[in-house]
């Protein structure tokens, strides 16, 4: 009789010292599990804002870089004969243009020349020179001396100087163009003697959106204006139109606040890990993606770590 009594206690010992031990050991893995895929994922959000951020600073470096192109056009000391009142000497002009044409001629030749750039467009699409007016009096298209220029861009010129009017696209090629503004001084008084156009080919900014940031295969990046038109290649291009029909929340709202990151199914329908950034100067937002699965297998491997080792330590 006591030896079935205490074999009943040392029973009922043994299973109630099985719970407590399985029970702390289980408590102490999903402690240590959650804190640990706290961690983690804040991690993997803040690799992801990083690369965000500095492709943001390398594409408005970019921009700045291609506005003091239009400031060195502008600065030429041809350039600078131009008269406040529209009447600049014909032979000014000629040299305005025969300068102009061994400026892009360079250009090409440097692109020819580069083997990165074997294959490629000069990044240069066009220099307008206007006068006062907003007529072409010399342009790297010679088909276009006598046109006149928007309103608008003469008026920006002679309020704001250096002015990114935004992107336009060219009629006859396709291609996708920045347009830089830049006001003219003359070199006498430096009044507003005229401006220049400088259209830039959008793959300029490609380089800085394809790279990668170490993250992971299906990471991506790609720049959309305020209507939501994608400005550069897209991993997974769909044919037709390249604006974005239905955008999530958290690109939708880029344009209203600095940035943010969250997790949305993008334009091809995957489930991503998202940071956007708005760039306020060029109205445009730089989008971030890699695909949910991606960004946080690490803690995945994580929960298989932690739920093998309370396992173990169980038995």
């Amino acid at each position: 009789m006591k030896k079935i009594l205490f074999k009943s206690i040392g029973t009922k010992l043994l299973i109630a010292f099985f719970s407590v031990t399985t029970g702390t050991v289980l408590l102490v893995s999903l402690i240590s599990y959650y804190a640990n895929r706290k961690a983690l994922e804040e991690q993997i959000s803040g690799g992801l804002q990083a690369v965000s951020n500095e492709k943001t600073r390398n594409i408005a470096q970019m921009m700045r870089l291609k506005q003091e192109d239009a400031v060195k056009i502008a600065g030429a000391a041809e350039v600078r004969q131009m008269r406040p009142d529209g009447r600049t000497d014909p032979a000014i002009i000629k040299k305005i243009q025969e300068d102009l044409d061994w400026t892009l001629f360079e250009i090409k030749l440097k692109s020819l020349n580069t083997e990165e750039n074997v294959g490629r467009s000069p990044v240069v699409e066009g220099i307008d020179i206007c006068d006062v007016d907003g007529v072409i009096v010399a342009s790297s298209n010679k088909e276009s001396v006598g046109r006149f220029i928007p309103p608008d861009y003469v008026e920006m010129a002679k309020q704001s100087g250096s002015v990114f009017m935004g992107i336009t696209e060219d009629p006859q090629s396709h291609k996708i163009l920045l347009t830089f503004v830049e006001k003219i001084r003359d070199l006498e008084a430096q009044e507003f003697a005229g401006f220049v156009v400088l259209k830039v080919n959008v793959e300029v900014l490609n380089e800085i959106t394809t790279a990668t940031g170490g993250l992971g295969k299906t990471e991506e990046s790609y720049l959309i204006d305020k209507t939501f038109f994608v400005l550069t290649p897209l991993k997974q291009q769909k044919d037709g139109d390249r604006t974005l029909e239905i955008p999530a929340p958290a690109i939708a709202g880029c344009f209203g606040s600095k940035g943010q990151t969250a997790i949305y199914e993008n334009y091809a329908g995957t489930t991503v890990l998202g940071a956007t950034r708005h760039l306020p100067d060029q109205g445009w937002c730089l989008v971030h993606e890699i695909a949910l699965e991606e960004a946080f297998a690490p803690v995945s491997v994580l929960r298989r770590r932690i739920f093998s080792l309370s396992m173990i330590l169980i038995f």
